[in-house]
């Protein structure tokens, strides 16, 4: 550590002199500007510190008179002082509370206006039965409104008083009242205040401009250091040059390479100008525009547009200019052969950036994108129109259906039919109830697809539904001299909708049945399986070709062999089957040989898991 000697410093301070010395010779008049800034900088800043301490004085004042002696006055005070003014007795006693309660050394004089803008009580006696005798008439409204008003004054003839004073109106409230009952004008002396304050206004406004002169001082002394700073930086000035030099020649190299991205890329890159005129566009605008990029130049990108889309098009390059980001715009375009073609434009404003200094445009040719999203809007509007053809058609003829159902029931039963009669009756009877099974299929088809099956899950007992429901189809497999066979644990259970499931496995041992020559087996069985449960519908029945697997659970499809010919169906069966399992969080699997039969397996979640998840209940998601 370097430490000077005594008789160091005041050399250190002759030369700070002289530098002061000599920058007032060569620039005197400069030196009285600034001074002359100084001294008014310093003086007004003191007066803005003189209007705070003001400020705060009048609101001490307030806060006394508003809520300290307006209080202790509106104790003192009924409803019947303030009818009229105050005299007698009355006025000596209030008198006196004055004196000793409310009036200090400062107090010039005290008013009492009553709510009617009468002067009940006055230090001026000749004011007393007044209204308004002293022309306060703004201030006296305000205090009535509620509002605590005060102000400063200068010398008052009425009061004698040579100097400042402070006047506050404050509203009085007697009792527990919300209305102003009157109001109390109180008239202080603020003359020492006054004097205090320019007291204190001097001393700060010469020590704001001594130190402000100070800090000049200081000012000056760094800029002199930042001179020799400048200058030493000057000497750096020619190696920079050169540095931007080459700088320059890397953004020039830069843009060559950014032209020649502009001319290969698939998309359109158009440079626009300040009014949207083509600067530069790559060569893909040739696939667009059915132009070459030279005879683009100078065309305004809004002369190509269609006039519907040019209102979007300007606002999406104002926005791009206000936001300097990418907006993204999508809008047509007719080429030179009158082609229309859509483009996803992203907009971004560079004119800001020097480097680019343009609009710049990536378009992007969308044409055959939205053809056919508009095509697959319209399948799915044609397909939603025929799920409703569907839905209305299924129920008009559940009415008929019924009727024919009952009908059919009674012929049957009726005496005197010749056993060919009963015949057509089972006919009607049995075509009717096939007709009807197909009804509620299209029913099932329309309510999965629209998400309208509704799900109760809770545990399912599986062994006692398995046994209902081969209990059930007993009569159509004796009819096929098929066997029946059950192999599911007596505490299989599954977290699934009951209902659901019922119908699920009457679909799949009614499919086996249906597909089973006679002499066979059907077996359902079941197992667990970690946190699922797995019930496979075996049977040896006709089989499925290989080819036919993979489509099995697609709508409407069935295996198309002759041996089959004569089994109807919709083929809806097995479509509903596999949606209905997904809906439950399961799976459906099927293997099979053709004429060695089939094994659909079914997958769920096991009635142990509804413990350690939410209960499922609502609206099926598709």
């Amino acid at each position: 550590m370097t430490t000077r000697s005594l008789s160091e410093r005041p050399e250190a301070g002759s030369r700070a002199w002289e530098r002061l010395r000599d920058w007032l010779a060569a620039d005197w008049r400069s030196a009285l500007i600034t001074l002359a800034l100084v001294f008014v900088i310093g003086y007004a800043l003191s007066f803005v510190l003189s209007l705070v301490i003001t400020r705060n004085a009048l609101e001490d004042v307030e806060i006394s008179v508003g809520h300290t002696l307006s209080a202790r006055v509106a104790s003192e005070l009924t409803i019947a002082d303030l009818d009229a003014p105050l005299s007698g007795e009355r006025l000596e006693t209030f008198q006196t509370f004055l004196d000793t309660s409310v009036r200090t050394e400062r107090t010039v004089e005290l008013t009492l206006w009553n709510a009617a803008g009468t002067v009940i009580y006055s230090d001026d006696d000749e004011a007393i039965g007044a209204m308004d005798p002293l022309h306060d008439g703004d201030e006296l409204r305000e205090a009535l409104g509620g509002e605590i008003v005060s102000e400063l004054a200068r010398s008052d003839a009425r009061t004698n008083l040579d100097g400042t004073a402070i006047e506050v109106y404050a509203p009085i409230r007697i009792g527990d009242s919300s209305d102003v009952d009157g109001v109390l004008e109180v008239y202080e002396d603020y003359t020492a205040t006054a004097a205090n304050l320019a007291e204190i206004q001097r001393y700060v406004t010469w020590g704001m401009v001594g130190g402000l002169f100070a800090a000049y001082l200081i000012l000056m002394s760094l800029v002199h250091r930042r001179s020799r700073q400048i200058r030493r930086q000057r000497d750096l000035l020619g190696q920079q040059t050169r540095e931007l030099r080459s700088a320059n020649q890397a953004l020039t190299e830069s843009e060559q390479r950014f032209r020649a991205l502009v001319q290969n890329s698939s998309d359109v890159i158009w440079e626009l100008d300040d009014d949207f005129r083509v600067r530069q566009v790559g060569e893909a605008v040739v696939q667009i525009m059915d132009r070459s990029p030279d005879a683009m130049l100078g065309d305004s990108i809004l002369d190509h547009s269609l006039e519907a889309d040019i209102h979007r098009l300007r606002v999406g390059l104002s926005e791009a200019a206000a936001s300097g980001e990418g907006v993204l715009i999508e809008h047509r375009v007719v080429g030179a052969l009158g082609r229309t073609r859509i483009l996803e434009s992203n907009v971004t404003d560079f004119r800001h950036d020097p480097a680019v200094g343009t609009i710049v445009v990536n378009s992007r040719d969308i044409t055959d994108r939205v053809e056919l999203e508009d095509r697959v809007e319209a399948a799915e509007e044609m397909g939603r129109l025929k799920s409703e053809f569907v839905a209305i058609a299924s129920h008009e003829l559940r009415t008929p259906l019924t009727g024919i159902l009952g009908y059919s029931a009674l012929l049957h039963e009726a005496d005197g039919l010749s056993s060919e009669e009963r015949g057509w009756a089972d006919t009607i009877s049995n075509e009717s109830e096939r007709l009807a099974g197909i009804v509620d299929q299209l029913l099932n088809t329309v309510r999965i697809e629209s998400g309208e099956q509704r799900l109760e899950i809770e545990a399912v007992a599986l062994a006692p539904m398995v046994a209902k429901i081969t209990t059930l189809q007993q009569i159509d497999a004796r009819d096929r001299a098929l066997q029946l066979l059950e192999d599911v644990p007596a505490d299989l259970s599954a977290a699934a909708d009951t209902r659901v499931v019922s119908e699920i496995l009457t679909n799949l041992v009614s499919n086996a049945i249906k597909y089973s020559p006679k002499g066979g087996t059907l077996t359902v069985s079941g197992h667990t399986d970690g946190d699922w449960v797995e019930l496979a519908v075996s049977d040896t029945g006709l089989g499925i070709p290989e080819d036919a697997l993979a489509t099995i659970f697609d709508r409407f499809t069935r295996v198309d062999l002759p041996d089959r010919a004569q089994i109807r169906g919709t083929g809806l069966g097995l479509f509903i089957v596999h949606e209905l399992v997904a809906r439950l969080g399961g799976s459906i699997s099927v293997e099979s040989q053709l004429r060695h039969g089939s094994t659909f397996t079914i997958r769920l979640p096991a009635a142990s898991t509804l413990g350690s998840s939410e209960l499922r209940t609502g609206t099926a998601a598709a």
